[in-house]
């Protein structure tokens, strides 16, 4: 059965907030066998930590009853920043998927709508200097911003 990753990432919240009561049941019935490590929770919360700002992007651009063309720019970036951060990582356990992950992203964000990023420069929290500094970041060469500029 397929399952969404914001379902899985519900599960592992709820699964962090009850790993006393994991812990102690194992105590009371010796037949359970799968009971998790602390390498294992530790996992789970980094994971956690991960997802966490995908489903705080994804919830704030969810909204309807806000304006959210003018987050957009910013939020990308937290998301491009946190990928950005797993691939660089040194052989941690999610660096293989945050890697995919990154690839997919800058495929789309090769394709991004300047218009969106024109709503971030006119909020007066943002403005041109966030955008420089997130344009010189995603696109490393001077050619790549030039060029994604002129689109």
């Amino acid at each position: 059965v397929p399952t969404r990753w914001n379902s899985t990432y519900f599960m592992l919240e709820r699964a962090l907030l009850y790993k006393d009561a994991f812990a102690r049941y194992s105590m009371e019935d010796p037949g359970l066998v799968w009971l998790l490590g602390p390498e294992d929770w530790e996992k789970i919360a980094v994971i956690c930590g991960f997802l966490r700002v995908f489903y705080s992007v994804s919830t704030l651009f969810s909204g309807s009853s806000y304006a959210t063309t003018n987050l957009y720019f910013l939020e990308i970036w937290r998301v491009q920043a946190i990928l950005q951060e797993k691939v660089e990582s040194e052989g941690g356990f999610m660096k293989a998927m945050a890697v995919k992950m990154k690839d997919k992203f800058d495929k789309y964000w090769k394709s991004c709508n300047l218009i969106m990023i024109i709503a971030s420069i006119l909020d007066p929290r943002v403005k041109l200097t966030l955008s420089e500094l997130v344009f010189s970041r995603i696109y490393q060469s001077r050619e790549e911003r030039e060029e994604q500029m002129q689109m």
